[in-house]
């Protein structure tokens, strides 16, 4: 996602711009349906080589754990910046997940809107977090075999719970 955002919208890792005006700068390039095509191309192809360069080179390990894999980018970067429908949205994952390997688990870390404010200092605002969240739980209970964990359990309990989930 480095190429697409510093080519498009200028912005280095980190940087530190207000949210809004991030937001108004992406919502002004992408109004036209040609520039949302090309950002979304660059964005898979981005993307595409960031996991496939990570999971190329750890063939050799007994887990390659990747957080948030392509969901993320489908649901963060395609809804905030091109306000897709969620329906849309399932439409760009099941397009776009071809082109990864296919995990052999999912797991959709839950936390509640309190916590992930207390635990974050970059949330721009409780709205903000509070969309992201009935977004993934909307996108997460359509997604066959996702195991769902409470984030909010001890560190050890999570563990425990992939673990036996893996080793199954």
């Amino acid at each position: 996602m480095y190429f697409a955002r510093k080519l498009y919208f200028g912005e280095n890792v980190g940087d530190d711009s207000d949210d809004s005006t991030r937001m108004e700068r992406k919502k002004n390039v992408l109004s036209s349906g040609t520039s949302r095509s090309l950002y979304e191309a660059l964005l898979l192809f981005d993307y595409t080589l960031y996991i496939w360069s990570k999971y190329l080179l750890n063939l050799d390990a007994d887990y390659v754990i990747f957080d948030r894999y392509v969901f993320d980018t489908v649901l963060k970067h395609l809804s905030r910046h091109m306000a897709y429908s969620t329906a849309e949205l399932s439409r760009k994952y099941e397009s776009y997940v071809r082109f990864f390997p296919e995990p052999d688990h999912v797991f959709f870390l839950t936390i509640s809107i309190e916590t992930a404010l207390q635990r974050k200092d970059d949330i721009p605002s409780r709205e903000y977090i509070e969309e992201q969240k009935d977004l993934y739980d909307t996108f997460f209970d359509r997604l066959d075999g996702a195991t769902y964990l409470d984030g909010e359990e001890p560190v050890d309990d999570i563990i425990d719970t992939i673990m036996g989930e893996i080793d199954d």
